[in-house]
């Protein structure tokens, strides 16, 4: 079976993949990470109470949890293209939609939400 002493790259999660390029752009001072939803490992973005219930064990922190820190801290912004999950309503800054290929300000709509769920 698979070891820590044996562990690569190859081995590594989709979680674990992204942990480790988040890691990569803090040490070579990255002041902008982009972060498209459909493309990332869902876990590492975020998990639901219930999967943070049942998997308490779980050693990566998800984005979502670390996203302001991150900003306010190290001065590292954050763009994420977003299409399922609202919970980020929670914790955004600005929030732009496209509506018939046009960009618009939702900040205000998208935080009123997030106080209403």
């Amino acid at each position: 079976g698979l070891t820590q002493k044996n562990f690569s790259t190859n081995s590594s999660s989709g979680s674990t993949s992204m942990a480790a390029s988040v890691v990569e752009g803090l040490i070579l001072q990255s002041k902008l990470f982009l972060l498209d939803e459909d493309n990332c490992a869902s876990n590492f973005m975020l998990l639901c109470s219930r999967m943070r219930a049942l998997l308490s064990q779980e050693s990566i922190i998800p984005y979502i949890y670390r996203v302001n820190s991150i900003f306010h801290e190290l001065g590292i912004s954050t763009i994420i293209v977003i299409g399922g999950s609202g919970d980020w309503f929670d914790v955004h800054d600005t929030a732009l939609m496209m509506d018939n290929y046009n960009c618009i300000d939702v900040t205000e709509r998208a935080a009123s939400i997030s106080k209403t769920f």
